[in-house]
């Protein structure tokens, strides 16, 4: 017999499974909390146990989605690879996540509707920057790169790979080309300030 918080959980990823979905067969507007509670049958209580309402919803769809498109990026890429070559990397094939309509469409156009850039940015600096800033310091501490303000760095890389994000599908692709370059640029010159 499931536990109560096995069956939460499972509640909690139901209501968020249905309003994907929904999100993305009838979009931002059109998709509801009755008509969700409707297609799964669940209440409103459930649906209010969890969240507050559509919009704690949709931010929670939108994490979820980024965090997983965050770690298949990062779970792609060789543990072989040095630190600085891991992070570049790791930030293609985050780009490459966009090219997925599903992961796209959620990351780029839904949430940024729903949420707003600021509080999107919060998220994606909530799963990227560690990462980033983890990735540097050990760049650092294996003698790869010169010391530098790891958390400054890492800022600045993960604002590059936003704005690389958020470009057209085409430019996107002609940017790509640019992180390695970025990245060494922000390490080296951030080496030559500490």
């Amino acid at each position: 017999m499931p536990s109560q918080k096995e069956r939460s959980e499972t509640t909690r990823a139901a209501l968020c499974a249905a309003f994907r979905k929904s999100l993305l067969v009838r979009g931002l507007e059109a998709t509801t909390t009755a008509g969700v509670l409707a297609e799964t049958g669940l209440s409103k209580g459930a649906l209010y146990h969890h969240f507050s309402g559509k919009l704690e919803i949709v931010e929670a769809v939108y994490r979820d989605e980024s965090r997983a498109a965050v770690l298949r990026a990062a779970a792609s890429v060789s543990s072989k690879l040095s630190p600085i070559a891991r992070l570049k990397q790791a930030c293609l094939a985050w780009l490459d996540q966009l090219d997925q309509p599903d992961v796209a469409r959620i990351v780029l156009e839904l949430g940024p509707e729903a949420l707003g850039m600021r509080r999107v940015r919060e998220i994606e600096d909530a799963l990227t920057l560690r990462l980033f800033r983890a990735s540097l310091q050990e760049a650092v501490a294996c003698g790869e790169i010169a010391p530098l303000d790891a958390g400054l760095a890492a800022a600045l890389i993960n604002g590059a790979i936003a704005e690389i994000a958020a470009l057209p599908k085409r430019q996107r692709t002609v940017a790509a080309a640019t992180v390695g370059p970025v990245i060494d640029a922000i390490v080296q010159a951030l080496g030559e300030q500490a």
